[in-house]
């Protein structure tokens, strides 16, 4: 069964508003195909996004995709399940980042889709097919 859903890396976010970013056009092409599901936005990406935002581009950047994200009809925002994901991280055993073996735990437990550029991630989650 086809998820609903959607799961955001802050790579994605960050390359669908950069228009600099190397994948700005692959971004704006994958959201497009996933324009009939509903994205889920980890807390901790959007931590990693605003930090992004304000060190690279100002905090005038960073406000704008808080507007964004409070006016999505279409997103979801979860409850961060911090024991699941030190057990997730401790399972795993890779060098990786928290955050990012959060969102690979979130996906796989909701059975959606990971929307990253990061090779990292997408390698793992290949592996854990």
């Amino acid at each position: 069964m086809e998820s609903d859903f959607f799961v955001l890396d802050s790579s994605a976010v960050i390359a669908y508003y950069n228009t600099e970013d190397p994948h700005h056009s692959e971004s704006l092409r994958i959201s497009e195909a996933f324009s009939d599901k509903k994205a889920v936005l980890h807390p901790f990406v959007i931590q990693e996004v605003a930090t992004a935002f304000a060190y690279r581009f100002g905090p005038a950047e960073a406000e704008q995709f808080f507007a964004d994200i409070r006016g999505a009809a279409s997103m979801l925002i979860p409850v961060v399940q911090v024991e699941k994901d030190i057990a997730f991280f401790e399972q795993v055993g890779k060098k990786m980042s928290f955050t990012d073996l959060a969102l690979v735990r979130l996906a796989k437990e909701m059975r959606a889709p990971l929307f990253t550029f990061d090779k990292q991630i997408l390698s793992l989650m290949q592996d854990l097919k």
